[in-house]
């Protein structure tokens, strides 16, 4: 049974739309890259994608989404719960990374025409 620790390798594609400035960034797993883990299950199927949407000059949207195979035998209640929590998480991180001093008052490009 595999339910030890997982680990993935993403490749990161960064995109922005001219016109509307929204920033698309795809990250499908990817294998072959970074050799496996002794005692850790590689992901091999998972994609995710953000879209980064001006909406003002001084506020985005961010929409995130997710599709992981978690592989191995992992129960339902703890897949649904990394599926449930796991973003929140993510966005609480982002946000506190983004109260630094250093992204305070950052300039962006792309709301910029």
């Amino acid at each position: 049974m595999a339910r030890g620790n997982r680990d993935f390798v993403a490749h990161l594609t960064v995109n922005q739309n001219p016109n509307t400035k929204i920033i698309t960034i795809d990250g499908p797993a990817v294998s072959g890259h970074v050799p496996i883990k002794k005692g850790v299950v590689r992901i091999n199927n998972s994609t995710g994608k953000w879209l980064i949407i001006p909406e003002s000059d001084h506020h985005i949207r961010v929409e995130y989404t997710l599709h992981v195979d978690p592989g191995g035998a992992l129960p339902s209640w703890l897949v649904n719960l990394f599926a449930t929590e796991g973003p929140l998480h993510i966005f609480r991180a982002l946000k506190v990374q983004l109260q630094r001093p250093v992204y305070k008052n950052a300039q962006f490009a792309f709301i910029k025409d």
